[in-house]
Parts: structure tokens; C-alpha cells; sequence
């Protein structure tokens, strides 16, 4: 079985709730493990656009560096408000405010997506 998903190149994802705290929670593993491909999946074309790989590394390394290496030690998310096509919702990682990063989300095919 192992021979069989290194010659295929699988890779199976975890599979992501489709409400906007799911949807953060799943963006905050996918950047504590620096997984970019399921990351930009979570957010809608717009947000997309322009996140390169590069970009997506230098968010981790930032937020490391502002709040010290175990800042994903703890990942509390908190939805602020919610209708039925938008969604704030507030991330508290260790070290740091809840308000200090915070998520836009929008209904896309009706699935939430990560906006701008």
C-alpha cells in the first residue's frame, strides 16, 4: 500500500468542514504546516490571487517571529458574526490577541471561502 501511494503521488486530505470556523481552523493547521496547495483551496478567487507559495512561507515566519516559535501551540477561533453569505471570524494564537488576525469569509458555491 505505501509502494503504491509514493508511485502515485497521493496525497489525501483531511476533510474540512464546511462552516467558517472549520474553514479557519483547517487555514491555520494547512499554514502551521506550511501545506500551501490545501491552504489556497480555502480561500475564494479573489484572495487567491497573488499568494504565491513564497508569500504563504513569509506569513508563517512572520507570525514566528512576532509572537516566538510556539505561537501555533494554541489555535482558537472565534466567529464573530455570521450571516448566510458572510463571516468574520477571529483567530487567537498563543501569545497574541484575538483581534490581531482576523478573517473575512463569503459564501462561494455555497461552500465559505477565505476572502480579502
Amino acid at each position: 500500500m505505501a509502494i503504491l501511494f509514493l508511485a502515485t503521488g497521493c496525497i489525501f486530505e483531511k476533510p474540512v468542514s464546511n462552516n467558517p470556523k472549520g474553514i479557519v481552523e483547517a487555514y491555520m493547521q494547512d499554514l502551521k504546516d506550511g501545506n500551501y496547495k490545501a491552504a489556497v483551496k480555502l480561500l475564494n478567487a479573489e484572495a487567491s490571487q497573488g499568494i504565491s507559495q513564497a508569500t504563504f512561507a513569509k506569513s508563517k515566519e512572520k507570525l514566528i517571529s512576532l509572537y516566538g516559535s510556539n505561537v501555533f501551540s494554541q489555535i482558537i477561533v472565534i466567529v464573530a458574526s455570521q450571516s448566510d453569505k458572510t463571516a468574520k471570524v477571529s483567530v487567537k494564537l498563543n501569545g497574541m490577541k484575538a483581534e490581531d488576525l482576523t478573517f473575512n469569509l463569503v459564501k462561494e458555491n455555497n461552500s465559505w471561502k477565505i476572502g480579502k
